[in-house]
């Protein structure tokens, strides 16, 4: 097959199937970062997740929000407040939180927030 033939072959792929190529590059990228972008487009939250799982302490904040509000999108509640715990995302939290009508959550946040610098923003 020529090279120009697989470039119209990849040109008709993407406008006709971009979410299969997303699925692709998924499954072939390297980089973390991209990586984990095409997994939280894909909602591939179990990718999102062992990203975030590995990747180090400051930056992986940013990550485990994102999979939050991904994995709130799609209604997964337990999941959203686990990421949202682990990327320190305490408004998130509150809120969700309260959505839920959940007492000793919102008593634990409080307890959290007093210790942070968080307090008087949040309650």
């Amino acid at each position: 097959m020529s090279l120009s033939r697989v470039q119209i072959v990849l040109s008709n792929l993407m406008v006709f199937e971009p979410i299969d190529l997303k699925e692709s590059a998924l499954h072939l990228t390297t980089d973390p970062d991209h990586k984990f972008e095409l997994a939280i487009a894909l909602d591939d939250l179990g990718a999102a997740l062992d990203i975030a799982r590995q990747t180090p302490s400051p930056e992986s904040e940013t990550k485990w929000r994102a999979v939050g509000d991904r994995a709130l999108a799609v209604w997964k509640f337990d999941l959203a407040m686990e990421c949202f715990e682990k990327g320190g995302d305490m408004s998130s939290l509150l809120l969700l939180h309260l959505a839920m009508g959940e007492r000793e959550g919102l008593q634990s946040l409080a307890s959290s927030a007093r210790r942070s610098s968080c307090s008087d923003s949040l309650f």
